[in-house]
């Protein structure tokens, strides 16, 4: 069994996104751990098995894509 690798989680989930920078890293790592946190404590996990790494990713593209959606519509809120 090996650990999952959040590194690689992270760097799939850009790929997916199509960020090539280092700008969202800080959100994306606060959102992983989020999801973690919240794998673990669900499943009594100490370690999530790296064959949950899509499970990790799946999770982590759907918050970051509402959190866009979500500053989207207050930026055209302001705009308005």
């Amino acid at each position: 069994m090996d650990a999952v690798n959040t590194s690689s989680v992270i760097s799939n989930v850009k790929l997916d996104l199509g960020i090539l920078d280092s700008q969202q890293d800080d959100l994306l790592n606060m959102l992983l751990k989020r999801v973690t946190d919240h794998f673990k404590a669900k499943y009594g996990a100490v370690e999530i098995d790296s064959a949950f790494s899509f499970v990790l990713e799946d999770c982590l593209l759907s918050f970051y894509k509402i959190i866009l959606s979500i500053l989207a519509k207050q930026l055209s809120l302001i705009i308005m």
